[in-house]
Formats: C-alpha cells, sequence, structure tokens
C-alpha cells in the first residue's frame, strides 16, 4: 500500500539558530532563553587588557544578569512580552563590583515582532529565504571607539 505523505509549506516561521563553541570565547558571551525566544551577545572591551583586566568576566556577567533578568520578567511579573531594553537595563544595573566593558545586542521575538537593543558596535541580522533581509549595526563609530556598557570616559 502506498501512503500518501502531505507537504506543507510554514508562512513566517521564525527560527533562533545559535552555534555553540566549546573553545575558549575570549572576551565574548552570550545567553539563550529559548522557551523566550530571545538571545543575548556581549563582547568585552580589548583595550582593557593593557590595564591587567579581563573585560570578558564583564560580558559574562552582564550575559548571566540579562539571562535572569529575562526569566525574572517572565514568571515573576507574568509578562509574556520581553522587552530588550528593559533586560539589558536590568542587566548593566546589578553588574557591579567589576571592572570593565562590554558592548552588547539582545534581541527578542515576541509575537510576530522583533525587538531588539543595541548598544556599542554590536549588531545582528536577519535573514530569510537565505537572503540577508535585515542588518542592524552601529556604523557610527569605528570599531572599538563606541562608548560600551561599563566604560568610564577617561579610559
Amino acid at each position: 500500500m502506498e501512503s500518501k505523505q502531505k507537504s506543507r509549506k510554514v508562512k513566517n516561521l521564525v527560527a533562533i539558530i545559535i552555534s555553540v563553541s566549546l573553545l575558549p570565547l575570549g572576551e565574548d558571551a552570550h545567553f539563550v532563553a529559548a522557551e523566550e525566544q530571545t538571545v543575548g551577545v556581549a563582547d568585552g572591551v580589548g583595550r582593557w587588557a593593557k590595564h591587567g583586566i579581563d573585560s570578558g568576566d564583564y560580558a559574562r556577567q552582564l550575559m548571566k544578569n540579562s539571562a535572569t533578568a529575562v526569566h525574572n520578567i517572565k514568571e515573576l511579573e507574568g509578562s509574556s512580552v520581553v522587552d530588550p531594553k528593559r533586560i539589558l537595563h536590568e542587566a548593566f544595573s546589578n553588574t557591579t563590583g567589576l571592572q570593565g566593558a562590554s558592548t552588547a545586542c539582545i534581541v527578542c521575538h515576541n509575537d510576530g515582532v522583533l525587538l531588539a537593543a543595541n548598544v556599542g558596535d554590536s549588531g545582528f541580522m536577519v535573514f530569510r529565504d537565505r537572503k540577508l533581509f535585515l542588518q542592524i549595526a552601529n556604523s557610527a563609530a569605528p570599531l572599538q571607539l563606541s562608548l560600551p556598557l561599563g566604560e568610564p570616559h577617561n579610559l
């Protein structure tokens, strides 16, 4: 007996694809909150190294605090909408006691709407049908010259 298979094209499918490396990430850090459809990436500012400070510690704590903020907003407040600007603000406010600085990008998918918070020279791209659909980047400042989170003005 021959079985018939039905194929159906899915429209407006949103997928967040993350590549995770087990190699040391240097000054980079990230988090994925799959259930909340939220991702964040931070890039510690390398020029702190000349002062003996690993900005990777700052970036990792910032992303850990971002992930905590995502879960707290959803679970403690019962909110179904994730606001990346609020997440980044709360994460930055809770990243204390560390020297260093980091750029950051947090992207959330909320019911068909993509929201993002982008600080420093970070950015992201959206692809549709394997083609670049949208690219967001801070091109106003040269690489490593924009003022990231946690950075004093006199460094």
